[in-house]
């Protein structure tokens, strides 16, 4: 940081004293302390739509018994804020807290599917420059059939034995705020559990924008 070790050393002891940070006894290293899931509880306890979403998940979770998530926008990636294991799940990968891209996964893909045109354009503009082997034509197609059929699959796109369908959630601006997703681990899933998948996760999506005040325009698999 460029700062002299005295001073460095009471920024650290004013982070130790706020357990921000934590002294590991036996290395003498510095770890991230407990204060900081107080500090992000806290967060997340003032998010509307988490507490808007969350009786939804756990309806959502309860049907299918799979792993469900909701993930945000921030700062055009997917933000994990919530994760409800599944029943059926011996031990599913922990999301919360993660952040990914826009063009990776059912959750981002549903987000960056549902953005205004000039938004969806500027981020895979940008994604061409910082990946040159990307097909942005074949991209585009499947953000499209997302944007039509309102919902997104991912099938071992981003982990093996990782499969999940991702709707989006609006706004009372009409805006994609958020989407909802349901994981499933196994080595091979049907379509047709797909398809009964993908109707849950796209209720749930609708109920918690009806209540972010998106109202009539949420979308339905009907």
């Amino acid at each position: 940081m460029g700062i002299h070790r005295s001073t460095a050393f009471r920024l650290v002891k004013s982070l130790e004293a706020g357990r921000l940070i934590t002294r590991e006894p036996l290395t003498g290293r510095y770890e991230l302390g407990l204060g900081l899931v107080a500090m992000s509880g806290f967060v997340l306890g003032r998010l509307e739509i988490l507490r808007i979403a969350d009786p939804h998940l756990r309806w959502l979770a309860d049907e299918t018994r799979e792993t469900v998530s909701l993930a945000v926008l921030w700062e055009n990636r997917a933000l994990t804020i919530e994760q409800i294991p599944g029943a059926n799940v011996l031990r599913s990968l922990d999301w919360l807290g993660q952040l990914t891209p826009l063009h990776r996964g059912s959750a981002s893909k549903a987000l960056l599917a549902h953005l205004r045109v000039d938004e969806r354009d500027a981020y895979l503009a940008n994604l061409k420059s910082l990946d040159r082997e990307i097909d942005l034509e074949d991209l585009t197609e499947q953000l499209d059939a997302i944007r039509e059929r309102g919902y997104a699959v991912n099938r071992e796109e981003v982990l093996p034995r990782e499969f999940a369908v991702g709707a989006p959630i609006f706004n009372s601006s009409g805006q994609v705020c958020a989407s909802v997703s349901a994981a499933v681990y196994r080595e091979a899933i049907a379509e047709a559990y797909i398809q009964q998948l993908a109707a849950g996760v796209v209720e749930t999506a609708n109920s918690v924008s009806r209540q972010l005040g998106y109202g009539s325009r949420a979308r339905s698999l009907a």
